[in-house]
């Protein structure tokens, strides 16, 4: 079977980002199964869609991975355009693959079809080779997003840090303080072994996926945050 991919994928600088990762797998892993990535329409017998967009002329499969959640304010009017194309490619899409059921859900409700529910995962061969302490032998609680803006948010954090003054806090954004770092955005090797030292795992954000606390398994300690979102049942 000949599939391409949408976006494509990109160089190892880009693996912060989630889609990339997810794309990253498909590419490792797909093939043993048969599959022949290429980089033409003419040439596949599936095009498959990582990022949903209406203005495409063909979407066989489209992987959801959610909606920017607009009701809750804060997302900016870019929000509402960036749903309305995937919204679009929804409907195009002649298979729906999404990343869990919560997000599913809204698919379910809203434009009446049962999609297929593929939950993400992780490699442990990423993971398992790292040695604990090669960031930091500092017991600390991590919060790890690769943006700021919307549900990806850490003025939650920086308020924990505050009532918690006698906890060490490692995060990607938010403000320094006497038990706060901040490394700023890593790339996906530096970053690993920061996720991999931390003590626990907070999981402020509302995932569609709950992508990042899985990372958490196989260095085994937990995440902590309110239930919402995919965390319900991830």
């Amino acid at each position: 079977m000949k599939v391409m991919i949408v976006p494509h994928p990109e160089p190892d600088r880009k693996l912060h980002l989630g889609i990339q990762q997810i794309i990253r797998a498909w590419v490792k892993w797909m093939p043993r199964s048969g599959v022949e990535f290429v980089d033409r329409e003419d040439q596949a017998d599936i095009v498959h869609h990582a990022i949903g967009d209406e203005r495409a002329e063909r979407v066989d499969v489209l992987s959801f991975h959610g909606l920017h959640p607009t009701a809750e304010g804060g997302e900016g009017g870019a929000a509402f355009a960036i749903n309305k194309r995937v919204i679009g490619a929804l409907r195009k899409a002649k298979k729906v693959v999404a990343v869990s059921d919560w997000i599913a859900d809204i698919i379910r409700r809203d434009m009446r079809f049962n999609p297929i529910v593929l939950p993400c995962g992780i490699d442990p061969a990423d993971w398992v080779r790292l040695k604990k302490g090669s960031y930091s032998t500092t017991t600390y609680a991590l919060w790890a997003k690769n943006r700021v803006g919307g549900v990806c948010d850490p003025k939650p954090l920086n308020e924990l840090a505050k009532r918690c003054p006698e906890m060490a806090f490692v995060t990607t954004f938010g403000d320094e303080a006497p038990n706060v770092t901040v490394t700023g955005l890593l790339p996906f090797a530096q970053v690993q072994p920061v996720i991999n030292d931390a003590a626990v795992y907070l999981a402020l954000t509302k995932e569609t996926g709950a992508f990042k606390p899985w990372r958490l398994w196989p260095a085994a300690y937990p995440s902590w945050g309110p239930t919402g979102g995919a965390r319900r049942r991830s």
